[in-house]
């Protein structure tokens, strides 16, 4: 009977402490609760800005990899004889691909 009076006076005070420890985290979680909230809108901008600069990188690398490739035309385009139509005909696509280009 001692043991069981001993046991349930255990059982109460160690519930009694969980409550005064739980009520005191409660309490530090509302502090910092607005903290919280502001680093998971800044975390979503920084994302929502990543994901821009990462298709701006893609636009610049699609533009440097048309230049590269109406320069290399360009230098085939000197290296063939002056009589070749071809050559003019490729010289007035990549006009047309810079000014694309130009126009993005």
């Amino acid at each position: 009977m001692v043991w069981t009076m001993l046991a349930f006076l255990c059982v109460l005070a160690t519930k009694f402490l969980t409550s005064v420890r739980l009520r005191g985290l409660k309490a530090k979680l509302e502090a910092i609760q607005p903290e919280i909230d502001d680093l998971r809108l800044k975390v979503a901008d920084s994302e929502e800005q990543m994901e821009a600069l990462k298709l701006k990188v893609e636009d610049r690398e699609s533009l440097l990899t048309n230049l590269s490739d109406v320069i290399r035309l360009y230098e085939e385009a000197l290296r063939q004889p002056a009589t070749d139509h071809l050559a003019e005909e490729r010289v007035q696509l990549m006009q047309a691909g810079a000014e694309e280009s130009a126009g993005m």
